[in-house]
């Protein structure tokens, strides 16, 4: 059953369910028909009694409002509803990385250079600020990284995040996704910077291949291939050898042998890949990877319903993306001007007493209205809650 409002936050729909929360996206609405899509992140009712996760809870809170940075997950209010505590968080319109991974292995889309530099200085970039701040995320994986069509790439998930130095980790050293632990956290050692770091290079490594880099049937598994793994020996085939020795140290077994700081790899990361996609490039692979434009359904303001009879739901369309949008824009532009040369000739000839000849008006070649998208040959995506997903650590 799907609460109908949290406080002064109407829900619209739940957008995900974990162990400890559950995810709702809501909208805030105000004077002067003001409405925001927010995201409410709200303690599960069984654990809402329990004083542990009520104070892993209110710490999170703490800690994500303290954070501010384009690459992490904004929170910017903390409630209470009956027994229920909520954050309330921007709503990032898109999908989280393992799913985009997944989906891109599903279609045999190749993540392009640009694009992977992109995501890749985004996770790298919020780690360093978190790092900076003296936070230990401790559940750096695919899952918790948010990836939108206007190019955003965001961290979320502080619920196990720690401050250096703040009391032991109560938690459990094993805290995490066990294919994106660092080998020092498997043997028992608290999460650092560098287990963070480790993770992320993990994420980066796995994008690049199209593939999970320590996967398995079950947790011990990957903790195995984890242990034995070599980063000076391992294979990256067709990957330039100054990125690859990048990566493999990024991954390197011994915290000692990794980066130590994240702006030391997004340093070196620019000297020798290639540059970030653009916005229109992101945009176009948006629209590979997602054909099918998402619209959100949403239920009707009580305020509305007073004034207007509206159905029981009603649907805000999103914003287009990518080049379908703009190639019915350079359409229209195109059909308008031919019409005001036509006429433009037209009045010429008559001015001159010519008889008319009719004209028979061609498009240009390379018309961005008529051109066939590049990725539409693709077959159509599986819905994605039902796939099997191989990044989901």
């Amino acid at each position: 059953m799907i609460p109908d409002r949290f406080g002064k936050y109407r829900v619209l729909r739940r957008i995900a369910s974990g162990g400890m929360a559950e995810v709702y996206l809501c909208r805030l609405s105000g004077e002067q028909g003001f409405r925001k899509r927010v995201a409410l992140k709200v303690v599960h009712p069984r654990h809402a009694a329990d004083p542990r996760f009520r104070e892993l809870f209110f710490r999170e809170a703490r800690l994500a409002a303290s954070l501010s940075h384009p690459n992490l997950v904004q929170v910017f209010d903390f409630g209470r509803e009956g027994d229920a505590h909520f954050l309330a968080m921007e709503y990032v319109e898109g999908w989280n990385l393992a799913q985009a991974a997944e989906q891109a292995r599903q279609l045999r889309l190749q993540i392009s250079p640009g694009i992977w530099r992109h995501w890749v200085d985004g996770i790298w970039s919020g780690l360093a600020y978190l790092h900076e701040k003296g936070v230990v995320h401790r559940d750096v994986s695919p899952g918790n990284i948010l990836v939108a069509r206007n190019g955003a790439v965001k961290i979320t998930d502080f619920g196990i995040s720690r401050v250096v130095g703040d009391g032991p980790e109560s938690e459990g050293t094993r805290a995490g996704k066990s294919g994106y632990l660092a080998p020092e956290r498997i043997r028992g050692e608290g999460a650092t910077f560098s287990s963070d770091l480790f993770a992320a290079g993990v994420i980066s490594v796995e994008l690049l291949l199209g593939r999970r880099l320590f996967g398995g049937d079950a947790p011990e598994d990957a903790s195995g291939r984890i242990r034995g793994f070599d980063a000076r020996t391992f294979p990256l085939p067709g990957v330039p050898s100054g990125l690859a020795d990048i990566l493999r140290k990024s991954v390197a077994a011994s915290p000692g042998e990794r980066y130590h700081r994240a702006a030391e790899f997004l340093v070196e990361l620019a000297r020798v890949a290639h540059p970030p996609a653009s916005a229109p490039v992101m945009a176009d692979f948006w629209d590979a990877l997602f054909p099918v434009p998402q619209e959100e359904e949403t239920g009707p303001d009580p305020a509305v319903e007073e004034a207007v009879s509206l159905p029981a739901m009603v649907k805000e369309p999103g914003e287009r993306y990518g080049r379908r949008g703009r190639a019915v824009q350079a359409g229209a532009a195109a059909a308008f001007a031919a019409v005001i040369v036509g006429g433009v000739l037209l009045w010429k000839e008559v001015r001159q007493g010519r008889p008319t000849e009719r004209r028979r008006f061609r498009w240009p070649r390379g018309s961005a209205s008529f051109r066939r998208h590049p990725f539409l040959r693709l077959r159509p995506p599986r819905h994605l809650p039902h796939a099997p997903n191989l990044f989901q650590g």
